[in-house]
């Protein structure tokens, strides 16, 4: 990639995408001859500058905005009271609600304005979106309060007794709130401030709804329709229901992390996978290509965040790879500006034709988790089936025989042992006799156990036919309370009879 930056020319050929949704972004166009050519200056910086400009520039027209409501409101409340004018009160009250909704903008811009710390890694940004949410519920509540008031006013119309001085002061506040509103949309746009944007058009609206409050005073002084008065305010609340359901609507999905211009990650894939990005040092340097897995775009407030998903080739040194994704992100934030976080994740691809001679560990990689866990259980079900099948085999094949005369008795060193007699009282001759013995003490706890082989190799025990065993236990008579005693032996078959 070539690391000079210029700025671009003011005809390089970028489009503008634009929805309707509040993430715009400016890229060239992907079929120029000069996209390889040319290069933005790629110090992200620059773009946080320019937030933080924004934000500056958004406080100082929010602070405007609250002081000149403030005082329109109050001029038009005080004209309504004065002059019976139910569209002036409306409008007043409006003209307050509207400051209100421009301290909680403000408040917004300078939360948004924070630095990222340990509670919010990401920042602040989507304070900014909050409060424009917070600013719509506020426009909601006010056009319902305003509808409310101008019904009773239609249903028991009155006259108005100042109509001249009432229209001067909607027309002036007209006049005022336009004009600031203009001012405040094109800082919004500039900047792509939500919560200004939301602020700016409810502030258009309020300079609509005193020419709309003017026009139906004006018909209720002048043409004797005195309903007009009450219309006009029914108007407005309907007016500020319109541009509250748009600020709801869009703030709300920005707070889930709708992202509502699926044509710009098609642009963002194109752009890379079209690049050849460098690999290598000195005479190994080299070009190639990535394969784009996904790309994942989320707003946060006045900027947004990508994430993307790449492939390369998996025997890529690692120095090659992180120079991979530096690359990629240089080259996004250089088409893309508007992005400011971008995460660049890379994924390793198969870059040969798997084979059988292919290597074991990837072919297991590539077997999926679900077929591993089916396999697993079929081997686990086998070696159960097989461990049960011996043991039902060698039951098959041992015979229980008979013991008498057992007690516990001490030797000559005084270790305790148990003795006895195991007859084989089956009708088969039986080798391999073994004694298994266990020792409990008083509370059933068990001791001690052990198990001892009582014939020689190749002695047969036939039928009827007694040994004599001797058992050692280890333990002194104090501490044996009972024990359990069991004598087995192998029938002797053709297989294992001795020759």
């Amino acid at each position: 990639m070539d690391d000079r930056s210029s700025k671009p020319s003011k005809d390089d050929g970028r489009d503008s995408i634009d929805d309707g949704s509040t993430q715009s972004f400016r890229s060239k166009d992907p079929d120029s001859d000069r996209l390889h050519e040319e290069s933005i200056s790629l110090n992200p910086s620059s773009s946080k500058s320019l937030l933080t400009e924004g934000i500056i520039a958004g406080q100082r027209i929010a602070k405007i905005s609250v002081v000149t409501l403030i005082s329109i409101g109050i001029v038009e409340i005080l004209t309504g009271y004065y002059s019976g004018s139910v569209v002036a009160t409306a409008d007043g009250i409006d003209s307050i609600s509207d400051a209100a909704i421009s301290f909680i903008v403000l408040l917004g811009l300078r939360i948004a304005h924070k630095p990222a710390d340990k509670k919010f890694h990401f920042g602040y940004h989507k304070v900014e979106s909050f409060a424009a949410l917070m600013a719509a519920i506020g426009m909601v509540a006010i056009g319902i309060v305003i509808f409310y008031n101008s019904y009773q006013a239609l249903l028991h119309p009155h006259v108005i007794r100042e109509p001249v001085l009432t229209m001067v002061v909607l027309a002036a506040a007209g006049a005022v709130s336009l004009h600031r509103a203009f001012q405040m949309r094109n800082i919004a746009n500039k900047y792509n401030l939500l919560s200004l944007k939301t602020d700016a058009k409810n502030s258009i609206k309020d300079g609509s709804a005193s020419i709309i409050g003017f026009l139906s005073v004006l018909i209720a002084s002048q043409f004797g329709f005195l309903q007009m008065d009450a219309i006009g305010g029914m108007i407005i609340a309907g007016y500020i229901f319109s541009v509250s359901y748009i600020s709801l609507k869009k703030s709300s999905l920005i707070l889930v992390d709708s992202w509502q211009n699926p044509k710009l990650t098609e642009l963002i894939k194109q752009q890379i996978e079209q690049k050849q990005f460098r690999v290598g040092e000195g005479s190994e340097q080299s070009q190639t290509k990535v394969r784009v897995r996904s790309v994942l775009l989320r707003p946060s407030g006045m900027v947004s965040q990508a994430e993307v998903h790449i492939e390369i080739d998996r025997d890529m040194p690692l120095k090659d790879v992180e120079m991979i994704c530096l690359q990629v992100e240089m080259e996004i934030r250089s088409h893309f500006s508007d992005l400011e976080r971008i995460s660049i994740i890379p994924h390793s691809s198969i870059s040969e034709p798997l084979t059988a001679a292919s290597s074991p560990r990837l072919l297991k990689r590539l077997i999926p988790a679900r077929e591993r866990l089916r396999q697993y259980r079929l081997r686990q079900k086998q070696s159960n089936q097989q461990q049960e099948k011996q043991s039902q085999q060698q039951q098959r094949n041992t015979v229980n025989l008979r013991t008498a005369k057992v007690e516990l008795v001490t030797d000559s060193t005084s270790n305790l042992e148990i003795q006895g007699q195991a007859i084989n009282d089956s009708t088969t001759t039986v080798d391999d006799v073994r004694i298994s013995v266990q020792f409990y003490d008083s509370k059933g706890k068990l001791l001690h156990e052990t198990s001892r082989l009582i014939t020689q190799p190749s002695q047969l025990l036939e039928p009827e036919e007694i040994i004599s065993f001797a058992v050692p236990g280890g333990f002194g008579f104090a501490q044996i309370d009972k024990y359990d005693i069991v004598a087995q032996a192998e029938i002797v078959t053709n297989n294992n009879m001795p020759g």
